[in-house]
């Protein structure tokens, strides 16, 4: 009998699109996420614990502090790769499929653990590529959403470019510069 293949993934879904497609939660900090077969895992922070177990579409959620805590009970120091072999370890899993976008350090620190690993097809799950209804309807969403900004702002700003006295918008109501420590100001803001 064969192994199931194992994925692997610890990535912020907030920036990895490959960590949001199995899981369908989106969260700033990296989170792990392993697929055994058809069964689905996530190891959150406590504060992402409660809206994970609620939102994502996985058939588990654990806790990464659990984990750790165990971990420095044995002695180890709770980096993330410790964490990462450990949850494996629970698992029985020593050989892992992981995206070529994948942390190199972190590949390294695994692979120091005896956690073995092979990249994934490019791309990562190629199903993703075929959209469902309801992603269809959402993109579809966007763009209506990005084209009627378009569109308000057509007509209004006929000419911005960046002079050494300041930002200068030429539209159709006249001229406005603004000077160089406001448009500064303003593109700096989070």
């Amino acid at each position: 009998m064969t192994r199931p293949e194992v994925r692997l993934l610890y990535a912020a879904s907030e920036r990895d699109a490959d960590i949001l497609y199995p899981t369908r939660f989106f969260a700033p900090d990296p989170f792990l996420f392993v697929q055994v077969g058809q069964r689905r895992l996530m190891v959150m922070s406590d504060l992402e614990m409660d809206r994970a177990r609620a939102h994502a579409d996985v058939d588990r959620v654990l806790s990464w502090s659990k984990v750790a805590k165990r971990l420095e009970r044995e002695g180890e120091r709770p980096v993330a790769a410790a964490v990462i072999a450990g949850v494996l370890g629970d698992l029985g899993v020593r050989r892992v499929v992981v995206p070529r976008s994948f942390d190199l350090g972190l590949a390294m620190d695994l692979d120091e653990r005896g956690i073995r690993l092979e990249l994934g097809p490019e791309p990562f799950w190629p199903e993703r590529a075929i959209k469902a209804p309801a992603e269809i309807r959402a993109i579809e969403s966007a763009l209506r959403a990005a084209e009627a900004g378009l569109e308000a702002g057509d007509g209004k700003v006929c000419l911005a470019g960046f002079l050494q006295s300041g930002l200068r918008f030429e539209g159709c109501d006249g001229i406005a510069t603004v000077p160089p420590a406001r448009h500064r100001a303003a593109r700096s803001r989070p």
